[in-house]
């Protein structure tokens, strides 16, 4: 399962270090048991910041299972990687997310493996 939300909410999830109080956009999907997510985002024109929840913040607060914010200027690609070690499918949102006068394009990949 794949979808993709924007999120006008301002959800300024810390799960980086820092609180990015911008709009974010989501990815949603399903991670198998015993599977590796491996998500990048990527933007030349914007400090971007990349986390995972394990529950859609639109929803509920959910809890941070990967983040970075490890790059503090536009062109500095976020990795994460998680592991889904529960036993069960587990849902998670990708948020890819900027400061609130940060705005431009960006490119979000991920996989499973």
């Amino acid at each position: 399962l794949r979808s993709t939300t924007w999120s006008g909410a301002r959800v300024g999830n810390s799960c980086t270090g820092f609180s990015t109080h911008g709009h974010e956009v989501f990815d949603a999907l399903t991670l198998p048991a015993g599977q590796t997510l491996h998500a990048t985002l990527a933007s030349d024109d914007f400090d971007a910041s990349l986390y995972v929840l394990d529950a859609c913040p639109l929803v509920s607060a959910g809890e941070c299972v990967a983040g970075s914010d490890e790059g503090f200027e536009a062109g500095a690609d976020e990795t994460v990687s998680f592991t889904n070690t529960t036993g069960d499918d587990l849902p998670l949102f990708i948020g890819a997310d900027a400061f609130p006068d940060e705005v431009g394009a960006y490119t979000l990949t991920w996989s499973v493996q």
